[in-house]
């Protein structure tokens, strides 16, 4: 019997040290975040004391758009968000491009503009700041609901689960940046 509660005991532990770890490499992840968004803000600037991050470099079933307070220094929504269908029909993209119908999805710094009603509803629209996402307000690239696609693929735009999509269009619109990266090497050169 003894044996059995220290094997319990053990395993409780385990289990516990195995809870904590996640919790310290989310917290970890999080703070990285944190700090690229201000690192993207104080490069960049904007009234807006929000910016969005998109990680293309995690899977598309996951959360991978963050918007974070620059006040509270939090990250206040997280989403699922879908890659463009010409970026890998994948659940992580491997292709970004700036040309127009080529239905994928760039990366860079960008800023939210405008909402609006449109073909897919409640929708946002998007100016790209470098050459390499210039062309992504005549691309018509947008924030709007995933719900309306017919499948998980964007055309490259930033589609994202009904429950995410007016919350995040609603603190972030009217000039928020956003920065997308799928590497380390897109941070180290925005």
């Amino acid at each position: 019997m003894k044996l059995i509660a220290l094997y319990l005991t053990f395993s409780l532990l385990t289990i516990n040290a195995q809870v904590t770890k996640v919790d310290s490499t989310t917290r970890s992840y999080n703070n990285n975040i944190i700090e690229l968004a201000n690192s993207v803000q104080k490069k960049w600037g904007s009234k807006k004391n929000t910016v969005i991050i998109v990680d293309f470099s995690k899977p598309m079933e996951v959360e991978r758009l963050y918007v974070v307070d620059l006040d509270s220094q939090k990250i206040i929504k997280s989403s699922k968000v879908c890659h463009g269908i010409g970026s890998g029909q994948t659940s992580i993209p491997s292709k970004f491009s700036n040309t127009p119908n080529s239905k994928t999805s760039s990366k860079g710094v960008m800023r939210t503009a405008e909402s609006y009603q449109g073909n897919w509803g409640y929708a946002m629209r998007v100016d790209g700041l470098q050459d390499i996402n210039s062309n992504v307000r005549s691309r018509a690239i947008v924030f709007h609901n995933a719900e309306v696609q017919h499948t998980p693929y964007s055309w490259g735009c930033f589609s994202m689960p009904k429950e995410d999509y007016k919350k995040v269009i609603d603190l972030t619109k009217g000039g928020s940046l956003i920065f997308v990266f799928s590497n380390n090497n897109d941070i180290k050169s925005f």
